[in-house]
């Protein structure tokens, strides 16, 4: 992290958190991370490693402010959760950045949409003034992450020609994307887009388009069956389940850092006929 040194004990580095929860929430988040703690910094030398301490301090922000009026207005890293801020623009296809005076209601008051964008375009600008300052994620990172459909031609866009070191082709489970509500089954929008009866392979999992912010954007459904298939409310993206021996794998990546860790999942299932 980058640092300020203090004239006592180890140099200072400075994180900010800012939450787009309650004020309750928010306290006790900021409570859990302690108010500071001693890291290190690697600053390794040509031949040589050495770790120097660096004390890390905690602060809570308020983004219906200005940051640069907020404990002194220096931040080393701005870690945040404003997942319904930017799930709201991204719903309204509204531009995060350049948002100098978002716009109001006719009656004057902030509207849900011109608050959202007011709190993450003062973090942006934020950024774009102290370019030091590392936020955890950007918003733009954030954005694509907030739809499962950007997600899924995200992924397969990624892994086109992506092989294992065996060889094996790595790719995603094939997938079909409602992006409307429709009184139509899903079967039947699966016939109307051009999908031949073995596009799929039961079972399928169904999943909101919303991947985050809401409590409905973690309610999925897996389909056993046709008759399942046409319960299935739109809009979702419906995906071919692959058996994966009950295990997922977590994987979180810092800069060049990457931890992975396994989860328990949903167990195997019969392959049954086709969609």
């Amino acid at each position: 992290l980058p640092f300020r040194r203090s004239t006592t004990g180890p140099p200072v580095a400075q994180a900010a958190c800012s939450f787009s929860s309650t004020a309750s929430q928010s306290s006790s988040i900021i409570s859990a991370l302690a108010p500071s703690y001693v890291a290190y910094k690697d600053v390794s030398g040509a031949g040589a490693s050495l770790l120097r301490p660096i004390r890390v301090s905690f602060v809570p922000l308020d983004l219906d402010y200005p940051l640069e009026e907020q404990h002194g207005g220096r931040f080393d890293v701005v870690l945040h959760k404003l997942t319904e801020d930017i799930l709201c623009i991204s719903h309204n296809n509204a531009p995060i950045h350049n948002q100098q005076s978002p716009p109001r209601s006719s009656t004057n008051h902030p509207t849900a949409l011109s608050s959202a964008l007011s709190r993450v375009s003062r973090l942006t600008r934020y950024k774009h003034d102290h370019p030091s300052c590392c936020l955890v994620d950007h918003p733009d990172n954030i954005r694509t992450l907030m739809s499962r459909s950007d997600i899924a031609r995200r992924l397969s866009s990624c892994l086109i020609d992506i092989t294992t070191t065996s060889g094996v082709p790595v790719q995603t489970p094939r997938y079909f994307v409602v992006p409307a509500p429709s009184t139509a089954t899903l079967p039947a929008l699966l016939s109307h887009n051009g999908f031949a009866a073995n596009a799929f392979t039961y079972p399928v999992i169904a999943k909101p388009l919303t991947a985050a912010g809401t409590v409905k954007s973690h309610r999925m459904a897996v389909v056993l069956g046709p008759e399942g298939l046409r319960r299935i409310p739109t809009p979702c993206l419906v995906q071919e389940y692959a058996n994966h021996d009950g295990v997922l794998y977590k994987v979180y990546v810092l800069g060049d850092y990457v931890w992975v860790f396994e989860r328990k999942s949903l167990p195997n299932l019969p392959v049954g006929g086709h969609a």
